[in-house]
């Protein structure tokens, strides 16, 4: 199934007047254009590093970003750490007057609803464990 956005963007891309002349066979390249390579052929093997060089360099890069990234993590965890150890939720005033204005920690009407949903559980459970019985 494809949904509503995908199909809008295949329109809109087949609209595109480059798409259409592509697909009509009208088109033709622009005389001005500079090919991107300067040698001739296509599907020129272009040289690279050879494979030890490669294997020597990514390693040492990707240990390097490795090594840097769990500091990073690990600075991160002992910043959280420290931040937890100095929350005192206990001696929060804000949280003690909002606490206060709601008439403790219940949630009053969601509290409610909770305790409607697990009686209906309850109930949904009776119900089949008779009709299991029978």
């Amino acid at each position: 199934i494809v949904g509503p956005e995908v199909v809008t963007h295949m329109r809109k891309f087949l609209a595109l007047p480059l798409t259409v002349s592509i697909l009509d066979g009208s088109y033709r390249k622009p005389s001005g254009d500079v090919p991107m390579s300067t040698t001739s052929g296509e599907g020129i093997v272009l040289s690279g590093p050879s494979a030890g060089d490669e294997k020597a360099e990514g390693g040492k890069k990707s240990s390097d970003e490795d090594k840097t990234f769990e500091m990073n993590m690990e600075s991160i965890l002992k910043e959280a750490e420290n931040d937890f150890a100095n929350m005192k939720v206990d001696e929060d005033p804000e949280l003690d007057v909002m606490f206060e204005d709601h008439g403790g920690t219940s949630g009053g009407d969601a509290d409610d609803a909770i305790a409607e949903f697990e009686n209906m559980l309850k109930e949904a459970d009776n119900e089949l464990a008779e009709l299991m019985n029978s």
